[in-house]
């Protein structure tokens, strides 16, 4: 090995591998593969993964600004604007990150990439319906009923396979 730092835990250089630029957010180096020899376990999970990370933070937005505007730090303070933007974020906190760990197994187990991507393609319609679809003093929203609708059967749907999978083992 040469004398470049590398990052402690990692794996030393070696054919195949190189060392990236350094990371300030790690504090240091990242190794990453130059090839296909090393692959991702569960790519099309972690592609949701991503997806659905950002679309959190993109729930969670409205409530932390609405809590720097009021004041609020806490709970909803009785502003129903504030209380609407925490339960849209939470609602989504409250089943994504369950359906992420039933991908997960579903793609660990061998779940057909049409599958996962079917799955994640609908969830995502389905939370992003949910999300414009909660409105304060409506509870009869079409696009409420179809991502509230469309989560239960996305997740009744992933349990069924996983089940399956498990007989089938």
């Amino acid at each position: 090995m040469s004398g470049e730092p590398r990052a402690v835990g990692l794996p030393p250089q070696g054919p195949g591998r190189r060392q990236s630029a350094i990371c300030p957010i790690l504090g240091g180096s990242v190794v990453v593969p130059r090839n296909k020899e090393v692959s991702m376990p569960i790519p099309i999970t972690a592609l949701y993964l991503a997806i659905f990370a950002l679309f959190s933070g993109v729930l969670a937005f409205p409530a932390g600004k609405m809590r720097g505007q009021t004041g609020i730090s806490v709970g909803d303070g009785g502003n129903p604007d504030l209380a609407l933007a925490m339960r849209r974020h939470g609602n989504f906190v409250e089943y994504v990150p369950m359906l992420m760990i039933m991908f997960a197994a579903l793609e660990l187990n061998g779940a057909s990439a049409g599958l996962l991507h079917g799955l994640g393609l609908a969830l995502l319609v389905a939370r992003v319906c949910h999300a414009l679809g909660l409105k304060k003093d409506d509870m009869s929203s079409p696009l409420r009923g179809v991502g509230a609708g469309g989560t239960l059967l996305i997740t009744v749907v992933a349990a069924g396979v996983l089940a399956w999978q498990f007989i089938q083992a």
